[in-house]
């Protein structure tokens, strides 16, 4: 497999934010990859053009969470921002959404916040970026009364608010779809075809060790093509590719697409499943 440069579609090599100053989750085992025209949109959007609300939208495992966690590094590190406050809804999606956010920022400014307004007059102090992560997982009404108080939050001194949600659209004046200076909205779809080579290349170094030669890149676009390039279903794909040439995986996927047109990651986790099959006979783990 010809190799593609890591320098600029690899993982980055990064110093983790002082905890005093962030509470961001660490990156997949493989790190970053690619976004690069994405991150510098951010950038753009927040730092230069004064926009104080940004949502990054996209289906499932189009590494939404990912992309806003690197841009909280590197505003970070750039100085924008002296506070970096990650607060991800999908692990407690049953707690009040205004509650969690309160809670998550004391903990990050190190202050005793007990409502609303201690919130905004702490964020009126310090410069903060403050990420709200997989919003769709919210009640409509929670969402609702959140949008309202981060958009109030973000209006505040040096703050900003990025989001992450499968909804491109969330009905809310302060959220507008067609306004980017006030509200802007950053829709992913699948790598290019350097990025998701790249991102193969990483995940191929990784465990478990192949046992098949490496597979030239042609073969894997003609596959990744088959899943739009989509990087959840890359990841998911590098598993049976140790295995297996991406040929034949390729026609077995066609085939399993075929039989579930509306759920592509059930045809992807069966042909996970016969990866394994297949690994357990070379192996002998059930003799």
């Amino acid at each position: 497999m010809t190799k593609i440069s890591t320098v600029t579609m690899g993982k980055t090599a990064r110093e983790q934010i002082p905890p005093k100053d962030g509470n961001l989750p660490p990156l997949q085992q493989a790190g970053f990859f690619g976004r690069h025209q994405e991150l510098q949109q951010i950038e753009q959007a927040l730092v230069k053009e004064g926009t104080r609300r940004l949502t990054i939208t996209g289906i499932g495992g189009q590494g939404k969470t990912y992309l806003a966690i690197e841009a909280g590094h590197r505003l970070y590190r750039a100085g924008q921002f002296q506070k970096i406050c990650f607060v991800d809804y999908a692990a407690f999606s049953m707690v009040e959404a205004v509650d969690l956010a309160i809670e998550t920022l004391a903990k990050v400014l190190d202050n005793h916040l007990v409502n609303v307004a201690t919130a905004t007059d702490a964020l009126t102090k310090t410069p903060t970026l403050l990420i709200l992560n997989n919003l769709e997982k919210s009640s409509t009404e929670q969402l609702q009364r959140l949008l309202d108080v981060a958009a109030q939050w973000s209006e505040v001194g040096a703050c900003r608010v990025l989001l992450t949600s499968q909804i491109a659209d969330f009905k809310h004046s302060a959220y507008p779809t067609d306004n980017p200076l006030i509200h802007k909205v950053l829709p992913l779809s699948g790598f290019g075809e350097k990025e998701a080579l790249a991102y193969f290349q990483r995940l191929w170094e990784l465990p478990p060790v192949p046992r098949i030669q490496d597979p030239q890149p042609a073969d894997l676009l003609r596959l990744f093509k088959q899943v739009a390039f989509h990087p959840l279903s890359i990841g998911v794909l590098a598993v049976p590719l140790k295995m297996l040439c991406p040929t034949a995986l390729e026609e077995r996927l066609a085939g399993l697409l075929a039989q579930t047109p509306d759920d592509s990651l059930v045809a992807l986790l069966t042909l996970v499943l016969e990866g394994l099959e297949v690994e357990i006979e070379f192996s002998g783990w059930l003799y």
